[in-house]
């Protein structure tokens, strides 16, 4: 015990007092005898012993309160057994929310701000030699290993910011528990503190027995861990959020209309009328705005259906889009970015298993397998059409000409009618779509089934093993259609309703289906149950198979509408597998490809907030964001590109060595757009489940930091303890006095 002002503890001193006044009256009585004194002195005798106990009792009560009241005025200060905080060295670890709900600006500013205050101000107070470790509980720990450089520390946690992805409750706890088991929380004293907004959607029910028990373990270890809940925010609720973009997920076309709305959601309890919705295309504004009404907890699509935002590209490569409702104070979630591509050439190689001598010239006699095919994929260059330009390059071949050089720069293998491949040539296919290429499967009376299913069903190059033919030519309905579907498939959305697949199959070949977590995805299927259109994943690459021609042959209804849209669109998609995922989630790492030439140089990736987007910064332009270097490594025949430094949302562009740009745009999880938070009650029972402390406030985490440096300040219970004791001494005085009367 230690005492504030001890200098008024001469004041104990008044302590004699009582003393002093039972002495004297105890001395003042006067001794007189009379006859019948006999008479009474064993009464006497009983009555002196009771009052000597009773003036010994008050006695001890006056000295009492003199002596409490003096303690009381010296602040005594309870420090305990251990060891202090104030005075020995700690190792400190800092839980820190940096989800973005705590961005929420307010008018007493930005909780993440508050946040990072509160740290520096612990971690200021530290004593020398102390060390602390800092942890994202969006993404992992700040440094390897805890630090000792104070000031450090400080400036760190002055230039975090938040704006991440959900806080990871459970990850979090466990990090806390490697560093210890690691030996790296070295100091006698450790405390873990942990400064969150308690947003619901971060703190569910069914986590908070795995918290408990990453608590429990440690204390089993006998960790001697100090644990603290801070609360951060004040509650807020009102927050709009654009939820998603709905726009085609495939490459473009120069001068094709590009149409997106926009799913928002009003997470508030307060209706919003007449809402701002406004569309950007690489930074530039494209009017006018769209107005929508949504009522509390409500989402809806914005704008309607018949009123899209559209948009037409001119010129190939990258752009991004945007959907803006910039209406409250949590704006990282006010806008929802994508990237868009637009091609201007699609190399496609196609090796026609049944070719016509004119097919191969490049020219259409309607005799070759993939003459219908062709002319689906460039209309314009077939049908000599002046002034337009086709997207797709067709490039047909024999299947003996087939090697790996014949790829070339080719975005899609298409296998029409295809009898076989030898050793060097499957093999080269197979490479192919490892490395991220896309192969599409017609097949037709030249295949070979036994072929196709020992050398390319083994591994997915085959999404599923052929098993027999199907021929309706002979009965009495002599083909079968394409069932009707609802199909979300990037390749397949546009065939839904009265836009659908109207081919009437006459033969097509049944395959051997696995119902029971199918490898494959299907796209379409015959009326009868059989597939018409199946995908598998293989590596870095795609296989669709059609289980019928391309040509007229077994596929009847070729100059229906359906046909050139279906041939294009399974050829876009396939092609986009060659190009890597440009719209990302939190830490999805960035990829790209180059040609084997490049490896060894140099590209950099530069950051922007949706902030900071303007049609300057898209083009780098300017000086805004944030850069790094990053060289191209070797992997296969080409060269690659791997950032994963994508922790933070936005948009991030990729200038190669020669000027191009790539655009890539980061995401997060509408999850923390709901900014509900636990109840009082709730808060409490976390606490106390995790044997934690909980503080409400800046001023009441001082008042607990306070006490666990120096100690339990006493004087309170002091001074009850004086007004008790007086209150005592009344009572005893007067009963004393009725005894004596």
């Amino acid at each position: 015990m230690i005492f504030l002002n001890a200098m008024l503890l001469w004041g104990a001193a008044a302590v004699s007092i009582p003393v002093l006044v039972h002495l004297f009256n105890k001395h003042r009585y006067q001794v007189r005898r009379w006859g019948a004194m006999h008479l009474i002195e064993a009464s006497i005798k009983i009555q002196k012993r009771r009052m000597r106990i009773e003036n010994l009792l008050l006695m001890l009560v006056r000295c009492l309160i003199p002596l409490l009241l003096a303690m009381c005025l010296s602040r005594p200060v309870i420090t305990g057994a251990g060891a202090l905080w104030g005075n020995v060295e700690t190792s400190l670890v800092l839980l820190m929310d940096d989800s973005y709900s705590l961005e929420y600006e307010g008018t007493g500013g930005k909780p993440f701000h508050k946040a990072r205050e509160m740290a520096a101000q612990m971690v200021k107070d530290l004593k020398h030699n102390s060390d602390v470790q800092i942890v994202r509980l969006s993404g992992g720990k700040l440094y390897d290993g805890p630090r000792s450089n104070l000031n450090r520390v400080q400036k760190d946690l002055a230039e975090m910011e938040a704006g991440f992805g959900k806080a990871q409750m459970v990850p979090g706890f466990k990090e806390v528990a490697a560093m210890h088991q690691a030996g790296k929380l070295k100091n006698m004293r450790r405390e873990v503190v942990v400064l969150t907004d308690f947003q619901r959607v971060s703190w569910p029910s069914n986590e908070l027995a795995a918290l408990q028990a990453e608590v429990t373990h440690l204390q089993k270890q006998k960790s001697e861990m100090d644990w603290t809940l801070i609360q951060v925010g004040a509650g807020e609720m009102e927050n709009l959020s654009v939820e998603s973009l709905d726009y085609p997920k495939l490459p473009l076309a120069p001068q094709q209309t590009l149409r997106v709305r926009a799913t928002v959601r009003n997470y508030g309890s307060k209706d919003r009328r007449g809402l701002p919705v406004s569309f950007r295309v690489d930074g530039k504004i494209i009017p006018p705005d769209k107005q929508m009404d949504l009522g509390a907890g409500q989402q809806h699509k914005a704008p309607t259906e018949d009123d899209p935002f559209q948009h037409v590209f001119d010129q190939p490569g990258t752009h991004i889009i945007e959907v803006n409702v910039d209406q409250d104070s949590l704006k990282a979630d006010n806008s929802h970015l994508a990237s868009v591509e637009v091609w201007d050439n699609v190399p496609v190689l196609v090796i026609d298993g049944e070719p016509s001598a004119a097919s191969l010239r490049g020219q259409t006699d309607f005799k070759g397998e993939s003459d219908f095919l062709r002319i689906a994929l460039q209309p314009f260059r077939e049908l000599k059409i002046p002034g337009e330009k086709d997207l797709f390059n067709a490039r047909i071949i024999k299947t003996a000409d087939f090697d790996a050089a014949t790829i070339g720069d080719a975005r899609v293998v298409i296998m029409a009618n295809v009898a076989r491949l030898d050793d060097a040539q499957t093999e080269a296919l197979k490479q192919y779509v490892q490395q991220g290429g896309g192969l599409l499967i017609f097949l037709g009376d030249q295949v070979d089934k036994d072929w196709y299913n020992q050398n390319l069903s083994q591994g997915g190059y085959l999404p599923a093993p052929l098993k027999d033919l199907q021929d309706r030519t002979r009965d009495a309905v002599p083909f079968v259609r394409v069932a009707p579907q609802a199909s979300r498939h990037p390749a397949m959305e546009i065939f839904t309703g009265d836009a659908g697949i109207t081919a009437r199959i006459n033969k097509w070949f049944r395959l051997v289906e696995q119902p029971d977590n199918p490898p494959y995805t299907e796209l379409a299927r015959l009326e009868g149950g059989d597939f018409f259109l199946v995908e598998r994943k293989v590596a870095e690459g795609r296989v669709v198979l059609c289980t019928t021609t391309c040509d007229e042959e077994w596929l009847q209804g070729i100059l229906e509408p359906y046909y050139v849209p279906l041939m294009q669109q399974l050829v876009m998609y396939l092609a986009s597998s060659v190009s890597p995922p440009r719209n990302l989630n939190l830490t999805q790492p960035i990829t790209a490809w180059f040609p084997a030439a490049d490896v060894g140089k140099e590209v950099s990736i530069t950051y922007l907030r949706a902030d900071q987007i303007t049609e300057a910064s898209v083009k780098l332009a300017d000086n805004t964001g944030l850069v790094e270097k990053v060289k191209i490594t070797a992997q296969g025949q080409r060269g690659h590109v791997f950032f994963g430094g994508t922790q933070r949302p936005g948009l991030y562009v990729l200038r190669d060595a020669e000027g191009r740009l790539q655009h890539y745009v980061v995401n997060v999880n509408r999850e923390e757009s709901d900014l509900q938070q636990l109840d009082e009650k709730e808060r409490a029972q976390v606490a106390t489940a995790l044997g934690a402390r909980l503080v409400k406030s800046v001023d009441e985490y001082k008042n607990l930091d306070n006490k666990r440096r120096f100690g339990q300040e006493i004087w309170k219970w002091l001074l009850w303890a004086v007004l008790a004791f007086t209150f005592v001494e009344l009572i005893l005085q007067q009963w004393m006095s009725r005894n004596k009367a």
